[in-house]
């Protein structure tokens, strides 16, 4: 059985979410994106630009809503060098 892929994410999410404020800060979302399969890495920039555009509520983390509509949507391919 495949496991679903909002699943999977909202698994890592809660994992790196180390103070379990169901959010993610800079850091924390820097490690989500690291080990995103088939990725290519973000540089500092891109990943603060990525987050400044996910960031619906301005709050400068990702709570997974925000996180997993921005993945849906491909906004984070857009700041990948690949």
């Amino acid at each position: 059985m495949t496991p679903n892929p909002s699943q999977a994410l909202l698994k890592v999410f809660q994992l790196l979410d180390r103070d379990g404020g169901g959010v993610l800060a800079p850091r924390e979302l820097h490690k989500l994106i690291a080990n995103i399969p088939n990725l290519a890495p973000l540089d500092h920039m891109s990943l603060l630009a990525f987050l400044y555009e996910s960031d619906s509520d301005g709050d400068g983390c990702l709570t997974f809503e925000e996180l997993r509509s921005a993945i849906d949507s491909d906004r984070l391919t857009a700041y990948t060098d690949e």
